[in-house]
């Protein structure tokens, strides 16, 4: 590995994949491209930084791999971490050798710790806001349902989310003010559960 050829990047998941690709040569960039609906110089724009690409597409490119997005970044983030000697300490690069042969060989025999799992760069600050509303909410599997039918929703539209957005703000309001006492249960129902 020429580390030279590493210290450009800023997006741990296109290090990675360089990494992936031209370090490994895992596969080519045109094979990739066939498996993800990418052209071969769509994958190239991803792995040297010039687009971001989709977040479905990059999610495609990770699961190609074997692996699920956010451990693809994890990993992303240590390479980068160990290649340019910074940030927290890191896995070492035959580690990392190790879960992408592990992975990509469809084993899956190396898995990450906790630790190293959740060590991610964020590519965005809106990432990092939703990763910390995600690690605040105690009800996991409630949270994660409620992400999934918000992602089938946003299939039919943003008016479709921003609606169940608005219903959400509206029923959160109406709960904090029955939980202040400002609402009597005729007014939280449109009912009066009183028996005559």
């Amino acid at each position: 590995m020429n580390k030279s050829n590493y210290e450009q990047f800023k997006s741990p998941f296109s290090l990675l994949l360089y990494y992936l690709l031209e370090d490994k040569k895992i596969c080519s960039q045109s094979e990739l491209g066939r498996e993800v609906g990418y052209s071969q110089s769509s994958v190239s724009a991803v792995m040297l930084e010039k687009i971001n690409g989709s977040e479905q597409k990059r999610r495609a490119i990770a699961e190609f791999f074997n692996f699920e997005y956010d451990e693809f970044l994890a990993l992303g983030t240590h390479l980068m971490n160990t290649i340019k000697e910074s940030g927290p300490p890191s896995l070492s690069i035959d580690r990392i050798d190790k879960i992408i042969n592990s992975k990509t060989n469809g084993t899956d025999g190396i898995s990450f710790g906790n630790i190293e799992r959740n060590t991610i760069v964020f590519e965005t600050e809106v990432d990092k806001k939703h990763a910390a509303i995600i690690s605040a909410f105690k009800n996991k599997p409630l949270a994660k349902s409620i992400n999934e039918i918000l992602i089938e929703i946003e299939k039919f539209g943003d008016d479709e989310l921003q609606e169940v957005f608005e219903d959400l703000e509206i029923k959160l309001s109406r709960l904090t003010q029955k939980k202040e006492g400002q609402l009597t249960q005729k007014e939280l129902t449109g009912t009066d559960n009183k028996t005559t």
